[in-house]
């Protein structure tokens, strides 16, 4: 849960990040790990209080949206914190209906490289799957 702001960022307050976006989305690319973001809405307080100018939270969302894209997931959003609540049961609702799969590919070259992969749900045109998109051959 976070407003996705990052403190090294001209013009925010407090200390950055020591990881660059890149590095982290490059990270959660080549990891297994489901990451759901949740973005709490806290923009109109800090450009108010002078904390952070409104271009960084423009920046912030675009950020976690492309977080969530590289694990194959969508962004939750919490305008308030009361607002927390009802983000985690839609969470803990999405989580119960996550599945994993796994294939055999058919190059089996472990070189490192990416490997794209589509997930298709044939028949069931009122589901959407979710899913990254690809893997590294490691």
């Amino acid at each position: 849960m976070t407003d996705g702001v990052d403190n090294a960022l001209p013009d925010v307050f407090g200390e950055g990040s020591k990881t660059s976006f890149a590095e982290l989305v490059a990270i959660i690319g080549r990891s297994d790990s489901i990451v759901l973001p949740i973005y709490l809405d806290t923009e109109k307080e800090a450009v108010r209080n002078h904390q952070a100018p409104a271009t960084a939270y423009v920046l912030a969302r675009q950020q976690l949206v492309q977080i969530a894209a590289e694990s194959g997931n969508l962004i939750y959003k919490a305008r308030k914190l009361k607002d927390l609540q009802n983000v985690y049961e839609q969470v803990m609702r999405d989580l119960s209906t996550m599945y994993s799969i796994g294939y055999r590919p058919a190059n089996r070259t472990r070189d490192g490289l990416w490997r794209a992969v589509t997930v298709q749900l044939i028949g069931h045109p009122e589901l959407v799957a979710r899913a990254k998109r690809g893997y590294y051959s490691q």
